[in-house]
């Protein structure tokens, strides 16, 4: 990975970091004196990386926090080998929480939020934890000289991982060697145990068979007697039920029940007495005949006799329905009648339909007869008026006409002629006709004249004899509505004598059946014409059927009713007591057997239960054994795989402490200026060097300061290339924070001229100094960082 941008804010000393446009290749130089922040700005990597810096522990990581402030944060942009640009950012907070946030270039959605989720993205995209890097890519001038952990070099070389296992399989060996040797134990004590049974195979069979036999002798017995006590409840049950509806038709009988009562008690008695006559089969009990054969006769004999009243009761609703067509009963007044009460005429005829069937209704001949009185109410009505208008003009014309004519020379009577003359001058026009209005309009003369008189007494009498008329018409109309008031009264009493029979045939039929048929046989007659229709029809009923139904007859149908009842209830009264007898009988016997299938039960338990405890101890023995088999196998497999594991973790590490040591032999000539060629390490990758004075390998404390460090440096810089030659990676970053502090000027320039050209993949090398000796080439290329100790603000941009 190469870090392209580097941005923070109150870190350390510095108020605000931004390094942008870092060259992927060369020397990146931090370059200043004592606390000017060189340090700092290499801690921001791996604080932005792993939220923590290779100076403090990670629990006081928020003694990183510029003094003074409470929040802090840092962004690292780094290119991957996988062709991708990432940023990570931390925020830190003297409170201790802290955010974090992975995010890769092009795409909005963060690739990992929270501490947690970031660290384990890093991890997967570098290929490499805190303790590897500070071991291998970060050289801390204050723990230059510090050796590498033995742990970090056997991850480095991927034997940590076969190690880790190592311990575990020796445990579960271990584990596995302490259950066998239980297993063997418990497979002798299981072998011990099964031998103590005896089990015998053809012991569980008999008392099996001994067991269903009694088991089914018991149900038998049990079902016997369930079936006689239910036989003996239902049949109580049913003789009680048709006690009850004999007597119920007793009662009927005598007097009391209704036609309806019979009807719906009769079929419940038939019904009951073919239940009770079915009782036995249903319940499979094999017993004598119950009884209630003569009830059954008597039963069939009653239904005949009441199907033989049919055609009366047909009779009596044909009569009954034929009164209420007359009557029209329910139906709505027809509107052609009368509307006002005073309208009503005061007469009327008789409106008695004629034969049984009416050829119209009550509210029909009512309608017709007040259409009629209408008429005629309005004719005399018409007539008198006519008559008062017409009787009193003629008459007044008439006596003035005759006077005139009679008496014309009567000198004595001037004074009331003249009141006549005077009075007929101005005569109403309707009184006197078109003469006297044309004497009117023309003056009467001096005296009366003959054709005048004549003309006065021949309307006098005309009106006269109109008015008469007229009056003899509303005489005669007067006559035809007394008449019609005549016809509705008997029209009316004709229909409450109907109503009153309709309503006593209807009544009749909530009668006790013995009174009903009294009543019909005795009917009044002169209700409707004609005689009732069913006199015949219950006349021939009585011929035949007698008069089973009056009140206290003797040997009638009540009192055989009675007795039949009485002996079936006295015949099943004697069974009875039989069947309990019965039951008393097998109940001991049913007790002994469920007391034998007890104890038979119990002995199959005992044996079912030696026999599980048999079977469970061989499927025991079976287990074990294969427990055993399996306990070896996992011996022998964690056995082989250790030897395994052991084998590869010596030639890893042999195969990385000769690449480390191939290539520290590579880099120390370079770095000592060939006065060191020869390097070897020991298995804890400790170096020691060859030396010409001593003609011996030699350790790094018998070395002077400036080779020690120089020796450390390529041991670093081994591992560094081990490590990314590991996580496959196209260029890695290096961190040196003063790595040549005992080194001359001339030995800087040369070491740090043989770093550059170690490695094409550590191309990227951070770097802090007090000052940097460079090559014109190597200065050319560099990018150079000036760090004071006055300055907090850090911007440049290459």
């Amino acid at each position: 990975m190469i870090i392209q941008r580097l941005t923070a804010s109150n870190l350390f000393k510095y108020r605000e970091v931004a390094l942008s446009g870092i060259p992927e290749q060369g020397l990146i130089a931090l370059e200043g004196g004592n606390e000017s922040g060189k340090s700092s700005i290499l801690e921001m990597i791996p604080l932005a990386l792993f939220g923590r810096t290779l100076s403090l522990p990670p629990e006081a990581v928020t003694r990183a926090i510029r003094w003074g402030e409470t929040r802090a944060s840092v962004s690292l942009t780094f290119a991957h080998g996988d062709g991708h640009s990432y940023t990570v950012v931390r925020h830190l907070d003297a409170n201790g929480a802290g955010r974090a946030r992975l995010l890769r270039e092009g795409v909005k959605q963060p690739v990992a939020s929270g501490a947690g989720e970031v660290q384990a993205a890093l991890r997967r995209l570098m290929g490499f934890d805190f303790d590897q890097y500070e071991a291998t890519l970060h050289l801390s001038q204050r723990r230059g000289d510090d050796p590498v952990r033995a742990e970090t070099l056997r991850a480095l070389a991927g034997v940590s991982t076969l190690e880790g296992l190592v311990g575990g399989l020796r445990e579960e060996a271990e584990a596995a060697a302490l259950t066998l040797a239980a297993e063997r134990e418990e497979l002798q004590k299981t072998e011990e145990s099964l031998a103590t049974l005896a089990i015998k195979e053809e012991a569980l069979a008999e008392l099996t068979r001994k067991r269903e036999l009694t088991a089914t002798a018991l149900t038998a017995n049990g079902v016997g007697i369930a079936r006689l006590r239910e036989f003996a409840a239902a049949l109580e049950q049913q003789v009680s039920a048709v006690g009850g509806e004999g007597r119920a038709l007793v009662e009927a009988g005598e007097g009391h029940g209704t036609l309806a009562a019979w009807r719906t008690a009769l079929p419940r008695l038939m019904t009951g007495v073919r239940r009770l006559k079915e009782l036995p089969e249903q319940h499979g009990v094999e017993v004598e005949e119950v009884g209630g054969e003569p009830l059954r006769l008597w039963c069939e004999e009653m239904r005949e006799t009441l199907g033989g009243l049919e055609p009366v009761l047909k009779a009596v609703a044909e009569e009954e329905q034929r009164l209420e067509r007359w009557l029209a009963t329910g139906e709505k007044e027809p509107e052609t009648g009368p509307k006002d009460e005073k309208d009503r005429p005061p007469g009327g005829r008789s409106a008695t339909p004629a034969g049984r069937e009416p050829a119209a209704t009550v509210q029909q001949l009512r309608a017709g007869l007040w259409a009629r009185s209408r008429r005629l109410l309005g004719r005399r009505r018409r007539a008198l008026g006519l008559m008062g208008s017409l009787l009193l003009p003629g008459l007044a014309g008439a006596v003035s006409g005759g006077a005139a004519l009679y008496f014309p020379a009567w000198e004595a009577g001037r004074g009331w002629w003249r009141t006549i003359e005077a009075f007929l001058a101005a005569p109403p026009a309707w009184m006197i006709g078109p003469w006297s209005l044309a004497g009117h309009s023309i003056g009467w003369p001096e005296g009366w004249q003959l054709p005048e008189s004549l003309a006065i007494l021949a309307a006098g009498a005309t009106l006269l004899v109109a008015g008469l008329v007229a009056a003899l018409r509303a005489t005669r109309a007067g006559e035809s509505l007394h008449r019609l008031q005549q016809e509705l009264e008997l029209l009316e009493t004709e229909r409450l004598r109907a109503d009153k029979a309709r309503k006593r045939l209807r009544e009749v039929r909530t009668l006790p059946l013995g009174e009903m048929l009294a009543r019909l046989e005795k009917w009044e007659e002169g209700i409707l014409p004609g005689e009732a229709p069913w006199k015949q029809a219950l006349h021939a009923w009585r011929q035949r059927h007698g008069d089973p139904f009056t009140r206290g007859e003797e040997g009638g149908a009540a009192s055989r009713l009675l007795a039949e009842c009485i002996r079936l209830e006295t015949e099943v009264a004697e069974l009875l007591v039989e069947l309990r007898a019965m039951i008393a009988e097998e109940e001991p016997r049913t007790e002994k057997l469920r007391e034998e299938v007890t104890h038979l039960e119990d002995a199959i338990e005992f044996e079912q239960e030696r026999r599980r405890r048999g079977l469970a101890l061989g499927e025991r023995l079976t287990r074990i054994g294969e427990g055993m088999a399996a306990t070896a196998r996992e011996i022998r497999i964690r056995e082989v795989a250790l030897d395994l594991i052991a084998g590869s973790c010596r030639e890893l590490l042999g195969h990385f402490r000769n690449r480390v040591q191939r290539f520290v032999s590579q880099t120390v000539p370079s770095l000592t200026g060939s006065r060191y060629q020869l390097v070897k390490l020991d298995p804890e990758l400790r170096v020691e060097a060859l030396s010409t004075e001593r003609n011996d390998f030699v350790t790094l404390g018998e070395l002077s300061s400036g080779v020690r460090q120089q020796l450390l440096l390529a041991l670093r810089l081994a591992l560094a290339q081990a490590l990314v030659a590991r996580v496959a990676d196209k260029g890695q970053f290096l961190a040196l924070d003063e790595p040549f502090t005992y080194l001359d000027r001339e030995r800087f320039r040369l070491t740090l001229a043989a770093m550059m050209a170690i490695s094409p993949r550590l191309g990227q090398l951070w770097m802090a100094s007090p000052e940097f000796v460079l090559s014109p080439e190597m200065a050319a290329s560099a990018w150079r960082i000036p760090c004071t100790l006055d300055c907090d603000n850090l911007v440049m941009e290459n």
